[in-house]
């Protein structure tokens, strides 16, 4: 049995252009329909890649850390990572996606305490 070929590896170029594809998608599925209760478009969603660990960081904004745990954010997060398949799969040895949210790992996120905002709709809470 013969081994299979192992791909050359990606130049600095590719690895940019690839980046950018990667980016742009998630961008685009990330705004393609409303995907939270609360409409949360446009939203962005940063993408970076490492050549050196071959690990896809997707990184949310900070507001996005109230929802970690939620179905919802994990329904976006399944639908974007489905989507960039196309392109992860031309990255020889791909290890993971590592999604962030303002820079910091999911787990951070559990138990943190989010304020409620203020309001006229929250008044009855304050009872």
């Amino acid at each position: 049995m013969e081994e299979p070929v192992q791909p050359p590896p990606l130049t600095t170029m590719q690895w940019r252009l690839l980046e950018k594809l990667i980016h742009d998608r998630a961008n685009d599925i990330a705004n393609s329909r409303q995907f939270f209760e609360e409409d949360r478009r446009p939203t962005e969603v940063v993408a970076t890649l490492d050549p050196t660990t071959k690990v896809l960081r997707l990184d949310l904004d900070v507001s996005f850390g109230g929802l970690v745990g939620d179905l919802e954010l994990e329904d976006f997060q399944s639908q974007i990572s489905v989507g960039l398949e196309e392109f992860t799969d031309r990255i020889p040895g791909f290890d993971m996606t590592d999604w962030r949210i303002g820079g910091r790992d999911m787990d951070f996120w559990f138990g943190q305490d989010f304020p409620l905002p203020e309001g006229d709709d929250d008044r009855w809470l304050r009872k």
